[in-house]
């Protein structure tokens, strides 16, 4: 009787196996093959073999992207109704997105650039009045130096 149910549960495996997907029906071996403390009774896993089976196939079939038959599909219009667009269109979209994105983080490092030429051209301007300041210190010094000859 427990190479019976061993049996059965090798087939329920390697049927699973090829009928479903593979995580599911490699974890359902592991369970299946190695045998149990206590065999449950062949029925009970012929009923739980059965269930995985169609939860396993209900699982997989969602999973899956299905594609209508060619009497359902309709042919694609230039505009399409509905505000639906075409997959051209998306794209085309998106090709203009990314353009714009990148214009503007260009656009961001130019103004930044910009900003960074006016802040040196500022800084250097204070550091030439600085020294016009100090040229003429230094010429009013020798001015009073020679008043006071």
């Amino acid at each position: 009787r427990r190479e019976l149910s061993l049996l059965v549960n090798y087939f329920f495996s390697l049927f699973l196996f090829f009928f479903s997907p593979l995580y599911f029906s490699i974890i359902f071996i592991i369970f299946l093959v190695i045998p149990p403390l206590r065999s449950p009774s062949p029925f009970l896993l012929f009923v739980l073999s059965f269930l995985f089976l169609a939860l396993t196939n209900f699982i997989y079939k969602m999973s899956r992207k299905t594609t209508p038959t060619t009497s359902t599909t309709s042919t694609p219009v230039p505009s399409p109704a509905g505000g639906q667009r075409s997959i051209q269109a998306m794209l085309q979209q998106e090709k203009e997105t990314e353009k714009t994105v990148d214009l503007q983080m260009m656009m961001q490092m130019l103004q930044n650039i910009q900003g960074n030429v006016r802040n040196i051209q500022g800084k250097t301007d204070k550091i030439e009045n600085m020294e016009k300041n100090i040229e003429n210190i230094g010429k009013n010094t020798e001015d009073t130096g020679k008043k006071v000859e």
